[in-house]
């Protein structure tokens, strides 16, 4: 009987022990390296960063607390934007941007597409190319600023945010990201005109276009980018921009000036004074009268990075009067009196003859078709043998241009001369023609479309020692045009 009662006392003291250590062991979590990790009890306020493994494993169910309510999860599209106006300024009221800066003033509206996550904007979460935000350093400068904080979910906001970028900037790309910097959205605006911000009440902020219509108008007749114009290439890194326009002054009494100073575009800057005598119809500087006009080339050096041109307008105190987009340009040779730069790629000899009809037409598809390349002797190659090959030197130009101009009707010849220079002898030959008119003109290379007048031989002579650099001419001999033949004795 007492070893009965002793056995059963010995079971439950077992028993209990056992059910001490089960309810002490419930209090621990296993986790997946094996090891005990402690449960962690949140302060109020205070966000733990700790995850379940199971919330991470395919297939698991996710529990909505499993993150913290700060968290952003990862999204493809929350949030949408409208840009209602962006241009580029150089003053905000009484602000300026640091030097090599420039200001950019968007008006824009942010919507919060999520239905749950808030979306908070401030200098971190919205960016653009070249620079970064300043709203809050000008917020008491802007009509309409756009400010700082959270969209709720299904809702937008809309104002106005200015950013400091570098003066060079181009192109232009909004960025949203979100609180962990990851990019969201992505949206280019491209190019941007230069403007004026109106701080008045109720301002839209946009360059005052519409202002400017009443006073001037511009009228964009051609518009292209190229390598070349004549002899003369734009610096390195550079391409020339020409621009055939009219500006007119709708003015009653105002006049416009026109200068470096008063025309802009995007990238670079007007240059047709350095080469007015290159420029086939230029646009001179000057002033523009009330109710009249000006027509002609304008030539502008800007980045050959420049994607989209903007033509602006301003006053003599760099006031924007008026912008005119022009877009995207396309790159070809200079050809102001060709025309149809078809003709450039044409293969058929006789319909591009035809088509050369003028000295201007004919000397620039030369200048455009053909590379100067030196080869020995003085016969030159027939003109559709050098149509074909599309290089020679000066006899084979001559050939060519002389051939042309006299199947249209041009009193033409061919002048070869010899000359010394440096105590060793040189040939050279060009081509001289009469227009209509009488008047008598050359042309030479290597740049065959400049047109020099003369009024004899003698004359020709005397500027081709001038242009070489020499004192005399040794021997020359004019023959017919078209010939193949142009040796000196």
């Amino acid at each position: 009987m007492g070893k009965t009662i002793f056995s059963l006392y010995r079971g439950l003291i077992v028993t209990s022990a056992l059910v001490i250590l089960f309810l002490a062991c419930s209090g621990c979590t296993e986790n997946p390296g094996g090891g005990a990790m402690d449960r962690i009890t949140a302060d109020p306020g205070q966000i733990p960063d700790v995850m379940t493994s199971s919330a991470t494993e395919p297939g698991s169910q996710e529990n909505e607390h499993s993150l913290p309510a700060s968290h952003t999860p990862t999204r493809s599209a929350p949030v949408s934007i409208t840009v209602h106006s962006a241009f580029k300024t150089m003053k905000i009221k009484d602000t300026n941007p640091i030097s090599g800066n420039i200001f950019i003033v968007i008006n824009m509206t942010i919507e919060n597409l999520d239905e749950k996550i808030p979306y908070f904007v401030n200098e971190t979460t919205v960016d653009i190319t070249g620079g970064g935000l300043i709203t809050q350093k000008v917020y008491g400068m802007l009509s309409n600023p756009f400010s700082w904080g959270s969209i709720p979910p299904k809702s937008s906001k809309t104002g106005e945010m200015v950013f400091g970028v570098k003066a060079t900037t181009e192109q232009f790309t909004l960025t949203l990201r979100d609180e962990q910097g990851n990019t969201i959205l992505t949206k280019p605006i491209g190019s941007l005109p230069l403007g004026t911000y109106d701080q008045s009440p109720g301002s839209d902020s946009t360059p005052p276009e519409s202002a400017s219509a009443k006073t001037l108008n511009v009228t964009i007749h051609s518009a292209q980018k190229t390598t070349k114009i004549q002899d003369t290439h734009p610096l390195p890194g550079n391409i020339y921009v020409v621009i055939n326009m009219t500006i007119e002054n709708l003015a009653l009494s105002e006049p416009f000036v026109a200068n470096e100073n008063t025309i802009d575009i995007t990238g670079g800057g007007p240059m047709t004074q350095k080469i007015y005598d290159r420029v086939a119809n230029p646009f001179y500087w000057g002033t523009i009268p009330p109710k009249s006009s000006k027509t002609g080339e304008i030539v502008f050096g800007v980045k050959e990075s420049t994607n989209q041109f903007t033509l602006t307008l301003l006053d003599e105190r760099k006031q924007v009067l008026l912008s005119k987009p022009i877009g995207t340009l396309s790159t070809g040779p200079y050809l102001p009196s060709l025309g149809n730069t078809g003709l450039l790629s044409a293969t058929n000899f006789t319909s591009v003859i035809e088509g050369l009809d003028t000295p201007e037409k004919v000397t620039e598809y030369a200048d455009a078709r053909f590379t100067f390349t030196y080869h020995d002797g003085c016969i030159s190659y027939p003109p559709e043998e050098f149509f074909r090959v599309q290089e020679g030197d000066c006899k084979d130009y001559a050939t060519f241009l002389s051939y042309v101009l006299a199947h249209h009707g041009y009193d033409t010849q061919i002048v070869a001369f010899k000359y010394f220079k440096d105590d060793k002898r040189y040939g050279h030959v060009v081509t001289l023609f009469k227009e209509n008119d009488g008047s008598m003109y050359y042309v030479t290379t290597p740049v065959v479309s400049t047109m020099r007048a003369v009024t004899s031989i003698d004359d020709l002579l005397k500027k081709e020692c001038s242009r070489l650099g020499i004192p005399t001419i040794a021997n020359y001999t004019i023959v017919p045009a078209g010939s193949v033949d142009t040796c000196v004795l």
